[in-house]
């Protein structure tokens, strides 16, 4: 099985590294579980970059297991480029901003 290389944009790691921040603010060791869990959903878009939902044209999401943030992302040759790491509360078109 090919193996994608997966690619975070300057907003995806800044949301990433915002989550990881707010979330060790709550409590000591959460970040690291939230950074875990990116890992296991990067991972999966590695091998897998097909298995998100398609929300639009090119782009896709999955979810972050136990937290609820959703990536998005799309697929370009053997590269997997990670547009946005979101908190699922917001409004579902807000992941277009700043892209």
């Amino acid at each position: 099985m090919a193996t994608f290389e997966v690619l975070l944009t300057d907003v995806a790691s800044e949301d990433a590294m915002a989550a990881y921040d707010w979330y060790e603010e709550q409590l000591a060791g959460l970040g690291d579980d939230f950074y875990e869990h990116l890992l296991v959903a990067f991972d999966q878009l590695s091998s897998q970059p097909n298995s998100g939902r398609h929300i639009e044209l090119g782009i896709r999401k999955i979810l972050v297991a136990t937290f609820p943030y959703a990536i998005y992302y799309s697929v370009k040759g053997n590269t997997v480029r990670v547009l946005r790491v979101m908190y699922q509360g917001r409004h579902p078109d807000s992941w277009k901003k700043l892209v």
